[in-house]
């Protein structure tokens, strides 16, 4: 989990979800909130503001930074949610709405505890998550009250994630060995780890966290890296990580 910098709505965002509103408030005596959000969210204007939000969302879960198609489709989630009815009028409000994968959205649910009168979930958006959780290589810890409930409510060390997390922990340890093997592959593979820090790689704050523990320089220079402007970096890194997997599988 990443802090992400909220951007303005996308431009019609106000008039289009004010007339949804007023539609709900006339409806809302024959549908719960939950069925006339399906309704809504099927429309053209709604699909082009889910994508603009997924783009701010660097396409990837608020909760869990898997990117969309890695464990699960990505869709809209209500921060507050909106099945609660104290917080029904914040259903058309941006500022309310995440990206949530399928499961981190199902594990959520309905639920939503307080902690001494502010959510315990952390809130991407809003909070600092690194103030809250750490990661010890795949595993993710609380540091706080909030973290551990965070952990807990989105099961954010589920099997099939922290698999996820560990197969792209290990490309991450196999670009450190070939940092150091070799040299003519030096500079290309620094851009590769620079960028797996970044917002739009998948496990962003686990891999940073692994790469402090490991390579603190490169981790938190004293000048801070430039943005590294990768064309498909996945794919590169995939192809590079084949191409030395005879080196790989002799070092190992």
């Amino acid at each position: 989990m990443i802090y992400i910098e909220r951007i303005a709505p996308p431009e019609r965002f106000e008039k289009e979800t004010e007339a949804w509103m007023q539609a709900w408030k006339t409806k809302h005596t024959q549908k719960s909130a939950s069925q006339f959000w399906r309704l809504i969210r099927q429309r053209k204007r709604m699909k082009l503001f889910a994508k603009q939000l997924i783009a701010m969302f660097h396409e990837k879960c608020a909760y869990c930074e898997s990117k969309s198609g890695h464990v699960a489709h990505l869709h809209i989630e209500h921060f507050y949610p909106k099945s609660y009815i104290e917080f029904q009028h914040l259903i058309f409000v941006w500022e309310n709405w995440l990206v949530a994968c399928q499961i981190c959205n199902q594990n959520k649910g309905t639920q939503f505890p307080m902690c001494d009168d502010v959510p315990c979930l952390v809130n991407p958006t809003e909070d600092s998550p690194h103030e809250h959780v750490d990661f010890i290589g795949a595993d993710i810890l609380a540091i706080t009250k909030r973290g551990k409930e965070t952990i807990n409510i989105i099961d954010l060390n589920r099997t099939m994630l922290k698999e996820e997390r560990s197969r792209w922990l290990m490309n991450i340890k196999s670009l450190l060995i070939l940092i150091c093997r070799e040299s003519e592959l030096k500079q290309e593979i620094r851009k590769y780890l620079i960028w797996a820090m970044q917002p739009d790689a998948p496990y962003s704050a686990m891999t940073k966290a692994y790469l402090l523990e490991k390579t603190p320089k490169l981790a938190k220079p004293t000048t801070p890296h430039s943005h590294a402007e990768l064309d498909k970096p996945l794919d590169k890194i995939d192809a590079l990580l084949e191409e030395m997997k005879v080196i790989l599988n002799t070092i190992a």
